[in-house]
């Protein structure tokens, strides 16, 4: 018997399900939470927009683009990074699989060539046991861990909207980029404990399940920077 076969196939597969699905559920909810906002963000932007025309008006209404097109793409990452975490969920379990079923092969082999007889191969006994071990031998080298890299968030460029508004601006205005400010900063403080929150989850999986690896670092960056980037404009409005 090979040691260093039967050392590697009794090594268990360092991974633990439990943290790993942890993670790979608050992603999918974290997703559903970015969103299920779409509609409510087009709708706080359209109030804010309500009597505002001009320069500034086009920059806002271009930048709520932007901020749909951070939302579809936050989410669609974020699910692919559930994704890959339980494919490789999938695979560590295979490896497991494996290894049990090569060690216990192993052990079989040793225990029969511990017989006296087993190698005669003029035996009948002998060669029977060893054609029938031999014919049932399962793959026993370690199957390389997969990597998985998780495509990084990068949201648009928001324009920068300087100055106190554009022309046409109607009294009704300041109220509505008021009130458009108050509900993006609400959606955002429903969604501000995620990234943190993902991270903290990131970090348990990384530790607890070592075979293999989901790169997802900037997937939590990229939601910091929708969320910076609400904030931005929110400031804007509150001073108009």
């Amino acid at each position: 018997m090979s040691g260093s076969d039967y050392q590697a196939n009794s090594e268990p597969v360092k991974f633990n399900h439990e943290d790993a699905e942890d993670l790979a559920s608050a992603c999918d909810q974290a997703a559903s939470a970015v969103e299920n906002q779409t509609g409510s963000r087009s709708a706080w932007r359209n109030t804010g927009l309500d009597g505002f025309e001009g320069y500034y008006a086009n920059l806002f209404r271009s930048n709520g683009s932007v901020q749909l097109s951070a939302i579809t793409d936050l989410a669609t990452q974020l699910r692919q990074v559930a994704s890959f975490i339980r494919t490789l969920a999938e695979a560590a379990s295979a490896e497991q699989k494996r290894r049990d079923e090569a060690k216990d092969w192993l052990d079989r082999k040793a225990d029969l060539e511990s017989h006296d007889g087993f190698g005669d191969t003029l035996s009948d006994w002998g060669r029977s046991l060893k054609d029938a071990l031999w014919a049932d031998k399962p793959p026993l080298e370690v199957t390389p861990p997969p990597t998985f890299d998780a495509v990084a968030v990068t949201p648009g460029e928001r324009q920068p909207l300087t100055g106190s508004g554009g022309s046409g601006r109607t009294s009704a205005l300041p109220e509505n980029l008021r009130s458009f400010a108050s509900a993006s900063r609400g959606g955002d403080a429903e969604l501000s404990g995620w990234p943190s929150g993902l991270r903290s989850k990131y970090q348990t999986f990384q530790t607890t399940c070592q075979w293999g690896t989901v790169i997802a670092d900037g997937v939590w960056a990229g939601f910091d920077q929708y969320l910076a980037g609400n904030e931005s404009e929110a400031v804007w409005a509150d001073t108009v």
